[in-house]
């Protein structure tokens, strides 16, 4: 779609704050994914402000790095 159009999938996940950390590493593996050095979605995060709280854990260290606010 990307090529051919010039649509960019994107991806919204709700209530973010809500996910275990599990979770929240199957979502660090999808904004590490890239095509010809170049994500093939948007990925959008939205949640409480518990999200960011729990964002800033060194255990989270590796999302917080791919997240722009």
């Amino acid at each position: 779609m990307r090529g051919i159009r010039r649509l960019e999938p994107v991806v919204v996940v709700d209530k973010t704050h809500l996910l275990d950390r599990e979770m929240l590493e199957k979502v660090r593996f999808l904004l590490h994914f890239k095509i010809d050095a170049q994500s093939p979605m948007a990925l959008f995060l939205v949640g409480q402000s518990e999200l960011w709280d729990k964002l800033r854990l060194q255990f989270y260290a590796a999302i917080r790095q791919r997240i722009d606010l």
